[in-house]
């Protein structure tokens, strides 16, 4: 009845006739034929372990959701009234049929005896002795829960099981301290049966929690009462759930019905890959949509980063490295330079006049002429070696596109001797989109100085630079940091 109420107002609505149905009397041959339909292209299974397992075995996309066993865990700081007035609340809710329904209430010692009356003040009636092992016997039968036991009220529980309970009784409550088999009270109980659970300390009650959701709710849902905010991220750390619920009834907030803005509204809550289910959120109609997106070109904002400083007219070096050798605004300046170059600079005489231009303005200059076409690794280390040795706080490269793409990298490796090649290559055409973060600059070498004697690359002027690794294979580098801070175009060197 319920499902025609459902489809005829649909159809009203606009979907197509026979949009939802229903089988009237269920068995695992029919279950097992309707899943292999051809007509059938996605199956949402919600159940226990078998029917879950049986809907991921057909070859076709599944969503399975699994059972639940909230904890619930109370601790010192709680405000106990509106965590039993909770409790209560989340546990009678339909009576007790929610699979994310309160199942164990794991109380820390100094507040448990407290906990306990306020339980029994709002409705709650503990059993013992043969009364509680007779409602254990009801409530699992052969290892699982009791189909006549599912849904029934508190009071109705009690007079199956002939026990007499005052008026008013709401929920049947009994003290556990085991988890496993051979507590049915650490099972999961689908009625207003509660487990209340004493532990030492904070840290027990985080065991004690995690042992129950891992027996017969592992990836579903728990709950704490807690006013510690690092409480609660470490409860959320440690416990194997898909949903953390704090100082909330856990059957109504983890079905986003009330008490959260952060959990879609669904009866049907996954349990992720630890539980065999495919979704760890709460399923819901986006889940069952095949959604086709149209893109069209776009364009990206881009921008163009240049050098800070650029100097560019025959014979301007000397000009250039008269502003280099300024004072920086904290009144320092740099003082060792180390120039990057190619063994053609030398004999050409260029490396010579830059190194003159550079020690009357008063710095330490040292020379790398150790770099070759295409640089390798091999250059990028003995550059760094270089400057472990001499501690550098300029580079000037000099050269073509070779020495220049060296000497930014030598300058990266030097700062950053944990980052390897790999990870600093670019893979993506897109200079912001990186698999890992590209580091700054600026901690050893203060400024990096790139002098062109060629109209090659530009790499005087670009966030680019081009290494080969040690198996020959050539990686491409671009990154923002990567800019020369300083760019000296002397077409003399072109001579």
């Amino acid at each position: 009845a319920a499902v025609k109420v459902c489809h005829d107002a649909g159809v009203a609505a606009g979907a197509p006739k026979g949009f939802l149905e229903c089988v009237d009397e269920v068995n695992r041959e029919v279950s097992d034929f309707v899943m292999h339909h051809d007509n059938v292209n996605i199956i949402m299974a919600t159940g226990g372990p078998g029917m879950v397992k049986a809907s991921y075995s057909t070859g076709k996309p599944a969503l399975g959701v699994g059972s639940g066993n909230a904890p619930i865990l109370v601790d010192e700081t709680a405000n106990l009234e509106e965590a039993c007035g909770s409790i209560v609340l989340g546990k009678t809710f339909d009576n007790g049929m929610i699979c994310a329904a309160e199942q164990s209430v794991v109380c820390v010692e100094s507040v448990y005896d407290q906990f306990k009356e306020m339980l029994i003040r709002r409705g709650a009636t503990f059993l013992e002795g043969k009364e509680r092992d007779a409602l254990g016997k009801f409530l699992i039968v052969n290892g699982r829960v009791n189909a006549d036991i599912v849904g029934q009220s508190a009071q109705e529980i009690a007079r199956r099981i002939n026990v007499e309970v005052p008026y008013g009784t709401v929920v049947l409550g009994a003290e556990a301290s085991n988890v496993g088999p051979q507590e049915p009270f650490s099972h999961e109980k689908l009625c207003p049966v509660l487990a209340l659970c004493k532990a030492s300390d904070f840290k027990e009650g985080v065991k004690l929690c995690k042992e129950l959701t891992e027996y017969d709710g592992i990836g579903h849902t728990a709950g704490i009462y807690s006013r510690s905010q690092e409480r609660l991220e470490e409860y959320a750390q440690k416990i194997p759930a898909g949903r953390i619920l704090n100082n909330v009834p856990t059957s109504l907030a983890a079905i986003g019905t009330a008490f959260n803005f952060n959990i879609d509204f669904s009866l049907t809550l996954g349990v992720g890959t630890k539980a065999g289910s495919s979704v760890s959120d709460n399923v819901g109609p986006m889940h069952l949509l095949n959604v086709r997106t149209v893109a069209t070109r776009q364009e990206h904002t881009e921008w163009f980063k240049n050098p800070p400083q650029i100097y560019f007219n025959r014979n301007c070096l000397e000009d250039a490295l008269r502003d280099v050798s300024n004072k920086y605004a904290d009144g320092t300046k740099d003082q060792r330079a180390i120039i990057i170059t190619d063994e053609v600079m030398g004999s050409l005489g260029y490396v010579e006049r830059v190194k003159r231009c550079l020690k009357d303005k008063g710095f330490v200059v040292s020379v790398f002429d150790d770099v070759h076409p295409d640089p390798d690794m091999m250059t990028v280390r003995k550059g760094v070696k270089a400057c472990e040795a001499f501690r550098p706080d300029l580079m000037v490269c000099l050269g073509g596109g070779s020495p220049m793409d060296a000497g930014k990298y030598i300058r990266v490796s030097y700062e950053h001797p944990e980052l390897h090649l790999e990870d600093a290559a670019s893979r993506f055409i897109e200079i912001r989109k990186r698999t890992k973060h590209f580091p700054k600059l600026g901690s050893k070498i203060r400024k990096l100085v790139c002098i062109p004697t060629t109209s090659g690359t530009a790499s005087e002027v670009t966030p680019f630079s081009v290494i080969t690794d040690d198996m020959g294979m050539k990686h491409p580098l671009f990154d923002y940091e990567l800019t020369p801070d300083i760019a000296i175009i002397d077409s003399s060197f072109c001579d």
